[in-house]
């Protein structure tokens, strides 16, 4: 996802972008949306959020990796981390 799109979902959860960095930035989203502030962590062997929205970038050249879900266990999630919305009150099960 580039730059641009993620400070449009940062601008819905009142997020200044300013000099953030694209992690610094997806991160704080991740952080608002009250989910695992988990982006390029060095988590992704441990992730089973599949249609997570920042999922393709995570695992994109970086820290991580390749990932795999084997043996990682899935909780509760806001569907809007998945959907793009920003109805925080929306809870989805997840691989569990």
């Amino acid at each position: 996802m580039k730059l641009e799109e993620i400070k449009v979902i940062a601008k819905r959860y009142n997020i200044k972008s300013g000099r953030l960095k694209k992690a610094e930035l997806v991160r704080a989203i991740q952080h608002a949306e009250g989910n695992e502030v988990c982006f390029k962590s060095g988590k992704a062997s441990e992730c089973c959020q599949n249609d997570c929205l920042w999922r393709t970038d995570c695992l994109s050249s970086g820290i991580d990796g390749p990932a795999s879900s084997a043996g990682a266990q899935c909780a509760y999630a806001p569907a809007s981390v998945l959907s793009g919305r920003d109805d925080e009150s929306s809870q989805l099960l997840i691989n569990y």
